[in-house]
């Protein structure tokens, strides 16, 4: 739960908006967490991308990979947990919201 918090605090310093965590423990073995964040532009990702990275250092929590950089989605994969950061057009476009319809949400 500290990690996702510190995603949501990071996200929320470049004004993210709709956050959403689905709970995938025991669902998947590729993570337990995914979270996807609405940006209003790709500059607002990026600065979003550079404090969760920063955050993690400062945490000790390993950053696996980062996919999409300087563009519309971008991926943060932190193993037990995914990070989708959408611009609004590219969320409404790829509708993993929909996707993960039957996955329960949690509050962080």
């Amino acid at each position: 739960m500290e990690m996702l918090k510190m995603i949501k605090d990071s996200l929320e310093r470049v004004k993210a908006e709709d956050i959403r965590c689905y709970d995938f423990v025991g669902k998947s073995p590729l993570c337990d967490y995914v979270v996807i964040a609405t940006v209003s532009t790709s500059r607002n990702a990026d600065a979003a991308v550079g404090y969760i990275s920063d955050e993690c250092k400062k945490n000790n929590f390993d950053v696996k990979g980062i996919e999409g950089k300087n563009g519309t989605w971008i991926l943060i994969d932190l193993h037990d947990v995914i990070v989708h950061i959408f611009t609004a057009d590219e969320r409404a476009n790829y509708d993993l919201d929909r996707l993960y319809m039957g996955i329960p949400t949690i509050e962080i």
